[in-house]
């Protein structure tokens, strides 16, 4: 039983129920599509509430994202600093993209599932407060990432890292969008919802994309067909 001293401060809950609602709203329906009345039926709260908390749509956006992307970043950066390593000092690729997909890919293990859908369903928005609140969340740990990426491929030139980058951010946003695609062509042989099996699959064709030939090399081949 928790003391009165230990108690939730006032609003804490109503703040709290508040981000809950966005939270699942925003992912059912994408942002944009969410209007301030629906969140404040599903918060069970008056429309003073919102804004005596947050101000605007976009500044819950922003701390909802604050609050679910710490956890996810931290545990990235924890993956990165006990990265298996060569003799060469350089990092094994795998570790690093392990590193990258998994606290994507599980993170609804450890926190609500829908942060997971609703990430998924952001990376498609093209509004630009959107992209600046993805960007701050992210963009420290997608470039220590990118870093390491470099330095277990230093061949690798950089402007093509960052296009291979691109691509594995898009097979992850697309299994952690999860739509059932996939399901439906295998004939259930396939579920990205088993998180070990699609982290496996990911982080090895992922390895692929990165080492598979250079640019000329692949440029030359297809000219030639």
């Amino acid at each position: 039983m928790i003391a009165k001293n230990q108690a939730s401060p006032p609003g804490a809950l109503t703040r709290d129920r508040i981000l809950e609602a966005a939270r699942e709203l925003f992912a059912e329906h994408g942002v944009e599509a969410v209007s301030l009345r629906e969140l404040t039926s599903r918060a069970g709260v008056n429309l003073a509430a919102i804004h005596y908390h947050f101000g605007s749509k976009d500044a819950l956006l922003e701390e909802l994202f604050s609050r679910s992307s710490q956890p996810i970043v931290k545990w990235r950066l924890e993956l990165l600093s006990n990265v298996r390593r060569r003799e060469d000092g350089r990092p094994i690729l795998e570790d690093v993209l392990e590193a990258f997909l998994r606290p994507a890919l599980s993170s609804g293990r450890r926190q609500n599932s829908t942060f997971v859908r609703l990430r998924a369903r952001l990376a498609l928005e093209r509004h630009e407060s959107i992209r600046r609140i993805l960007s701050t969340a992210f963009d420290v740990s997608s470039r220590a990432i990118i870093e390491a990426i470099g330095e277990a491929l230093p061949e690798l030139p950089r402007s093509e890292l960052y296009w291979r980058f691109h691509f594995v951010i898009g097979a992850m946003f697309y299994t952690m969008a999860d739509s059932g695609r996939i399901q439906a062509l295998s004939e259930g042989q396939c579920d990205p919802g088993n998180v070990e099996e699609s982290i496996r699959r990911l982080v090895a064709i992922s390895a692929s994309i990165f080492r598979d030939g250079t640019p000329d090399r692949q440029d030359k081949k297809f000219n030639e067909n």
